[in-house]
């Protein structure tokens, strides 16, 4: 199933979320013909959760479980294919020596997948926030409607993986945030790296695209403030354990691909095999303040100093 951008953004979020408590796997083969689940979830028993912290996210997550985010709400073939891929999964993992927790369906659906909410049943859950339907007990899956969902602190991860209005409330509820809370720590990194590979290619945005840019750019600005400030004390102030030199250029590095995306090597490769600070703290001046053309041609210039 070909899935655009913010479907695999989703898919981080719900691996940067859940991979503290257990093991996650993208893409997981769920039958010999080649089947796939977006994600498949198994918390560790061993491990402390910190699931309690991700809100509903966490309370879906208590046990094994595959998960599909949708960003387009899908039609009742795509819910039917969900449906079949668990049961033909649990089918496989049940024939497993030793056996392993069987897991039940978690659909994510921006939208209000209507034909598939009624096709196959589901109800709305009881005990649960508005927007989560359950399906028959033998089907084993949720599903979530992420515009549905009331709009509290709980329920944010999952609001993110939505789209329109409800993805822009939700952003700016991220963005109002401090900088140290568990849903900044896992959104913030996905949506910069959605928002560089965006602006890396605007002859093909779409309008979605361009409402996703100026959506972020509050918390893009926030979190590229707060990156290079803790970036800078750990290169520079902190550097110990690399090396003041290599800690600057490391800092360095990082605050161009904030500003510009992914570092060209031959630039990259200069800026690691410089050893003079002042340079190193002049080039850290420089990206602030010039377009990446210029600072290229500034540091590959240098070879010839």
């Amino acid at each position: 199933m070909q899935r655009n951008r913010f479907d695999r953004a989703a898919k981080d979020m719900l691996r940067a979320s859940l991979e503290p408590d257990g093991a996650f796997e993208s893409d997981a083969e769920v039958s010999p013909d080649t089947q796939r689940a977006d994600g498949w979830f198994t918390p560790d028993p061993s491990l402390p959760p910190t699931r309690t912290e991700l809100g509903l996210l966490g309370r879906m997550t208590t046990g094994a479980c595959t998960l599909e985010p949708f960003h387009a709400t899908p039609g009742e073939n795509e819910v039917s294919e969900c449906l079949r891929k668990l049961l033909s999964f649990r089918h496989v993992l049940s024939l497993r020596k030793p056996a392993l927790p069987l897991p039940r369906l978690w659909i994510i659906s921006a939208g209000r997948p209507d034909g598939g909410i009624d096709g196959f049943a589901f109800q709305s859950a009881d005990g649960w926030p508005r927007g989560v339907y359950q399906s028959p007990r033998l089907l084993f899956a949720g599903l979530v409607v992420t515009s549905e969902l009331p709009r509290e602190r709980d329920t944010l991860l999952l609001r993110l993986m939505g789209a329109g209005a409800g993805l822009r409330e939700a952003l700016s509820e991220l963005a109002a945030l401090p900088a140290e809370t568990r849903e900044r720590a896992i959104a913030g990194p996905v949506l910069l790296r959605y928002r560089i590979e965006i602006a890396q290619g605007p002859a093909n945005r779409t309008s979605e695209d361009e409402e996703f840019m100026t959506s972020t750019q509050d918390i893009f600005e926030a979190w590229k403030r707060e990156t290079e400030a803790a970036g800078m004390e750990k290169g520079i102030e902190k550097g110990i354990e690399r090396g003041a030199v290599k800690g600057i250029a490391a800092t360095l590095v990082m605050i161009y691909e904030i500003h510009f995306g992914a570092m060209p090597p031959d630039v990259k490769a200069v800026i690691e095999a410089t050893t003079d600070e002042a340079t190193l703290f002049g080039w850290v001046r420089l990206v602030e303040t010039s377009s990446a053309e210029a600072f290229t041609a500034r540091v590959l210039a240098s070879r010839a100093d």
